[in-house]
């Protein structure tokens, strides 16, 4: 489970299967890898090592997609690797409408699916190439689990006088370590298990949702 706005949460259905898809796709062989060259634009994820991002996205796979799993605490790291899996879908969604894919499902159709799961029937055709439309669909569903961007503002608390932090801290409702906690750090050859255990996660969340449209 995972904290929001409206509670504690797991996704399900198509909203689950875009962020499984999404995730999936990110750890895959050529984006995130040991080379650690691909940046998503999400400094507090982006400055983790290869080894922490892995272990970063399991801590927020296993929170997100698994109900038996207890909310893990907010962190500037643990929001900050659910917004890199939003950033990975914004970056695909502009690469598809680039170049149309031959397969199926599009990302734009899992968007969609999962808009329509939600009860927004206001969503773009998924043959549409209009990449605000499409960013504006993801932001909405990234917001329906992050709180807010708090995680992009490390530099301002970190930076600024204790007292002035303090306070900042108490308005925007954030821990006091939200900004400091530790990532997890995981041994190189820890890494591929819990790769592995990503796609085991993965996997069935994403074939059953195909199972479900074809029943």
């Amino acid at each position: 489970m995972w904290r929001t706005q409206d509670g504690e949460r797991t996704l399900v259905g198509a909203e689950a299967r875009l962020f499984a898809e999404c995730l999936w796709d990110l750890i895959s062989e050529g984006n995130l890898d040991e080379q650690e060259d691909y940046e998503l634009g999400i400094a507090v994820f982006d400055s983790l090592s290869y080894p922490q991002q892995i272990a970063v996205l399991h801590e927020v796979g296993c929170a997100l997609l698994k109900l038996e799993v207890p909310s893990p605490r907010l962190t500037a790291v643990s929001e900050g690797g659910v917004a890199a899996v939003f950033r990975h879908l914004r970056l695909s969604v502009e690469i598809e409408i680039d170049e149309p894919p031959l397969y199926h499902p599009t990302w734009c159709q899992l968007i969609a699916g999962a808009r329509w799961e939600c009860g927004v029937p206001d969503v773009p055709m998924v043959s549409s190439a209009d990449v605000t439309a499409w960013n504006d669909c993801i932001l909405a569903l990234e917001d329906r689990i992050l709180w807010d961007a708090d995680y992009e503002s490390g530099d301002d608390f970190l930076d600024g006088p204790p007292h002035v932090d303090e306070a900042t801290k108490e308005m925007f409702g954030v821990s006091d370590d939200y900004f400091t906690a530790i990532p997890p750090d995981p041994r190189p050859e820890q890494v591929p298990r819990l790769r592995e255990e990503l796609v085991a996660l993965c996997r069935p969340v994403c074939h059953s949702a195909v199972s479900d449209s074809l029943s």
